[in-house]
């Protein structure tokens, strides 16, 4: 959400396109921790006519080093919530 709104837009609309979240894939890699600073980097990968992936990967440092915290991946749908069917994701 944070990501979406830094941008100006909303799951419901982006360009006039709102977004499902179709599917969700997390891998836990190691703790984390209450006070933590996470550092979130986001990709795109594979896009089609109506959909798209995101892929995560959560990071914190411990002794200065970077250690991954967890890695995911989202496919997102394109809707047009109006007229209740997939959209062309712009």
């Amino acid at each position: 959400m944070q990501w979406l709104h830094q941008y100006g837009y909303t799951e419901l609309n982006i360009e006039g396109t709102g977004l499902i979240l179709a599917d969700l894939v997390v891998e836990f890699k190691n703790e984390s921790f209450y006070g933590d600073s996470i550092e979130v980097t986001i990709a795109v990968g594979e896009i089609s006519k109506v959909s798209f992936e995101l892929y995560y990967r959560l990071e914190t440092k411990r002794n200065n080093e970077p250690v991954i915290v967890a890695l995911a991946k989202t496919g997102m749908v394109c809707y047009d919530y109006a007229a209740k069917k997939n959209n062309h994701c712009n």
